[in-house]
């Protein structure tokens, strides 16, 4: 009894030694999980954020294309009213 006894005691020495063991790889392990969360949830943001960002930049290019549009549109029709005014008065000039 008393070598049996003794077995057990180391079986379950070593048990919680398993245990003990077990834990700190658990830890450790949750611990990488979350941090790959956090890397993973970060450049989830980070992408998302790049991809606003781009919509933005789209939005506000083609925004001053219009506006660039218009203000070429507008010019070109001054000019040409400048010109046809132009025309309608060399002929009343003096030479």
């Amino acid at each position: 009894m008393v070598r049996e006894r003794g077995d057990w005691e180391k079986y379950r020495d070593r048990l919680l030694r398993q245990v003990k063991e077990f834990e700190k790889m658990k830890a450790a392990f949750d611990e990488k999980k979350a941090k790959f969360e956090s890397n993973r949830k970060s450049e989830e943001w980070s992408r998302e954020g790049l991809r606003a960002s781009f919509v933005l930049l789209r939005i506000s290019w083609r925004r001053s294309l219009l506006i660039g549009r218009k203000f070429v549109k507008r010019t070109i029709s001054v000019c040409m009213q400048l010109a046809r005014r132009l025309l309608t008065l060399r002929p009343k000039l003096p030479h």
